[in-house]
């Protein structure tokens, strides 16, 4: 079996002027006269005029008193108004802050409302769907559960309906309290178990939802440093703990039952599921301090709570299909062991608006530093603009002169990276080579259908015996350059060359349906016609023969090696087409019944049998002559220097014939 090798980016300057003394005292002359004697016309001249006065009376005095005021007000009252408008930029800041601070403030307070009510939805819920004994105890859970939630609402300092934010459901606190109690009413009618579950989740879920719509609305997220990044992660833990309230009471349902009865619950089940881990590690993104939180706390979990909700979460995928037997004290167990991860969350989520404020209350102080110190940084700003604007102007030469070179390097660096990829693809196939430039691992493929081309040179060893090494490797770059050339017309792929053995696939690594066939057969034809008009220079009387065979069937690729990685071919269908080669004859390319069964499909190919050959490892096996393809003289493309069919060509086709 041969294996196959792989072969595996205007300059503005300043300039120091010195001025001698007599220069100086020249120029301070020369001003004076101009001072005392003024040009009418030049602008110069008429804006010294403006200030010069009479101080001799009293309307010159009053006149220059002005214009010295005048000097000082503006450029005063320009910082002024600068420093006023800062002012009030903070101010804005500082209210809209505090605004914030008093949001998360009674967000917290509603969190912790959503957080009872959530436990107060699985409770119910689990109520409406268990009977007997069962339902005794969730009974006295839910009247539990209802006193909590109730604690909880009555201990509100504000209510959301109370704020500028609009909370048209719930406007007060009496209205909410009043719609929980009309439903709890409702808990206990007849009714089908699953509908009634279904009705308290829906129940319950869409009050948690209008809570949490609203703290969406009632955050406004600030436009500096990380507080909105945390307000998000905030918003995120909530949906994500509503969404896990759900699975839970869900869970405990199916251990009830030992199953979910309806599909659809098996749906939402794994809907809610989804969207509670997908929120709360969208929470852990946005503020890292989630993640941290929540792994102190998990530290000090010595009941192991996460690992027991995984096991459970597994059973509860299985459904129907590992039918377990409903159990009372598996619901209560996976619902407590939720409960219990819903706390941890709970925790996080209070120590997470802790945070929130505390970098609240850290703004609203640097906001008040900062009304001072933005009047020193404008008079000093005022100070050093002149400064400024020089090393704006050198820096923005050296920006340019630097800009000049990387775009200089960025070019190169460019043309480097093409003639690297144009050489990788050369000596691996297009989809593999950028597998391998993204670290990503290639995995073996298995193709059910290629055809594999091998060829050799007839008397290889003889030519190479009268040759030297050094016209040997140039016999061998002339053929392989002929060769390769010819490949480019056709949808085949290089594999390997070893010595004068050139291998050739086509529907691989691109599968190209059953067009692989007829390609490699065209490109046989084409490489035996050219081969014929290939002259050795120092064996002028010695013609090039080739010996061709073609295989079609199944085969294995993938990428072997690490340092210098190979895309190989293996399976049977390679040692087949390897010993077509190697049984046929010079100036002949023989085909195996199957690739010239699946000729004669398409059609328009010239074959002629052979008969039946001894194969090693195969058996006798039956083989045809590949002679032509119609219309194969009139559409081949040939090189420079090459006519088309050669007398040689002729010849072989006509002793096949014969």
């Amino acid at each position: 079996m041969k294996s196959s090798k792989v072969h595996s980016s205007c300059e503005i300057s300043g300039s120091v002027r010195t001025v001698s003394i007599a220069t100086l005292a020249s120029l301070t002359k020369d001003v004076e006269q101009d001072v005392k004697k003024p040009s009418s016309g030049s602008l110069a001249s008429k804006f010294a005029s403006f200030w010069r006065n009479n101080n001799l009376t009293n309307t010159g005095k009053r006149m220059q008193m002005l214009k010295m005021l005048l000097l000082t007000i503006v450029p005063t009252v320009a910082l002024v108004v600068m420093c006023v408008i800062d002012v009030s930029n903070v101010s804005a800041q500082t209210i809209a802050g505090k605004e914030v601070h008093d949001m998360v403030q009674l967000s917290t307070e509603v969190g912790k409302l959503i957080h009872y009510l959530q436990r107060e939805r699985g409770y119910s819920s689990l109520h409406v769907v268990s009977d007997g004994q069962a339902k005794i105890l969730t009974r006295a859970l839910l009247s539990d559960s209802y006193k909590r939630t109730t604690e909880v609402l009555n201990t509100m300092s504000r209510w959301p309906g109370e704020t500028n934010t609009r909370f048209a459901k719930f406007p007060t606190k009496k209205a909410f309290a009043d719609y929980l109690i009309e439903h709890r009413k409702t808990v206990e009618d007849d009714g089908s178990a699953i509908s009634g579950m279904r009705r308290e989740l829906r129940f319950y879920s869409s009050v948690v939802t209008e809570f949490i719509n609203w703290l969406y609305s009632a955050i406004q997220f600030s436009n500096s440093g990380n507080d909105w990044r945390k307000l998000v992660a905030y918003q995120l833990l909530l949906t994500g703990k509503n969404d896990m309230g759900i699975e839970r009471t869900l869970g405990s349902i199916f251990y009830i039952k030992g199953h979910f009865e309806e599909f659809q619950d098996f749906e939402w089940y794994f809907a809610e599921r989804s969207m509670g881990k997908g929120n709360f590690i969208a929470s852990t993104l946005f503020s890292p301090n989630v993640a941290e939180m929540f792994q102190a706390r998990l530290s000090n979990d010595r009941n192991n709570v996460t690992y027991h909700i995984e096991q459970m979460r597994q059973q509860i995928s299985l459904n129907n299909h590992s039918f377990i037997q409903g159990s009372l004290q598996m619901s209560f167990w996976w619902f407590q062991n939720m409960s219990n991860y819903l706390d941890m969350l709970f925790d996080v989520q209070l120590s997470l608006a802790d945070n929130i404020v505390k970098s609240i209350n850290q703004d609203l102080a640097s906001d008040t530093k900062s009304i001072s110190i933005s009047v020193s940084i404008l008079c000093l700003v005022v100070v050093i603009c002149p400064v400024i604007i020089l090393s704006v102007r050198t820096l923005v030469s050296d920006i340019q002169k630097y800009a000049f070179s990387l775009a200089d390097q960025t070019k190169q660096l460019s043309k480097e990276r093409l003639r690297t990829e144009s050489l990788l693809y050369q000596m691996l196939p297009r989809p593999v080579a950028d597998q391998l430039k993204s670290n990503k691992s290639v995995d073996a493929e298995t193709y059910e259908e290629v055809t594999i081309f091998f060829s050799d040179i007839v008397g290889f060893t003889s030519i190479s015996a009268a040759c030297s090494p050094m016209e040997v490797v140039g016999l061998l770059n002339t053929l392989y350059l002929c060769f390769d050339t010819r490949l480019e017309l056709y949808d085949v792929y290089k594999v390997e060359t070893i010595g004068d053995a050139y291998m050739v696939a086509s529907g691989v690594p691109n599968r190209n349906g059953r067009r692989h066939v007829s390609e490699v057969a065209t490109m046989s034809l084409d490489l035996a016609h050219h081969v014929t008009h290939l002259e050795i220079p120092h064996l002028p009387d010695t013609l090039l023969r080739l010996r061709a065979g073609v295989h079609t069937g199944p085969v294995v690729a993938g990428v072997v090696g690490s340092k210098m990685p190979r895309y190989c071919l293996f399976g049977d269908s390679v040692n087949t087409a390897s010993r077509m080669e190697s049984t046929g004859q010079a100036d002949r390319i023989q085909l195996s019944w199957i690739t010239q069964a699946i000729l004669q499909q398409i059609g328009g190919f010239k074959t002629v049998k052979r008969g039946v050959v001894e194969v090693k490892g195969k058996g006798h096996m039956e083989t045809y002559w590949l002679l032509n393809k119609d219309g194969f003289e009139d559409s081949l493309v040939c090189m420079p220097d090459c006519h088309k069919l050669s007398t040689a060509e002729y010849r072989r086709i006509s002793e096949v014939k014969e």
